[in-house]
């Protein structure tokens, strides 16, 4: 992940601190050998709900790769808000979204 992604990441951590409090837990998955491909970018428990965010900047090249799209599919199955945030406001909305009775 690029610097504009990590400083993205951090942002939205930040606001869905402040927006959620003390009904969010969430971290920044850092990659390495022993994660997963495809695992997304940011991962947490908001409401009792599990989320994944996979954040990408807003940049038409800056896409989820195939194996990304697997996960977050397979995520989504499972019953997990999921989705790919290209700013703090696009990550705001997918968790309330996701919060929304029948959204599951």
């Amino acid at each position: 992940m690029g610097q504009r992604e990590a400083r993205l990441s951090r942002e939205i951590q930040k606001r869905l601190r402040e927006e959620y409090g003390r009904d969010l837990w969430c971290f920044k998955v850092h990659g390495g050998p022993m994660t997963p491909a495809g695992t997304p970018d940011i991962i947490g428990v908001v409401q009792g709900r599990f989320f994944a965010l996979e954040t990408k900047v807003p940049d038409p090249s800056s896409q989820p790769s195939v194996i990304q799209l697997h996960i977050m599919s397979r995520l989504r199955r499972a019953g997990a808000i999921v989705g790919v945030p290209r700013s703090v406001a696009d990550a705001l909305d997918i968790v309330a979204q996701g919060l929304l009775p029948g959204s599951s």
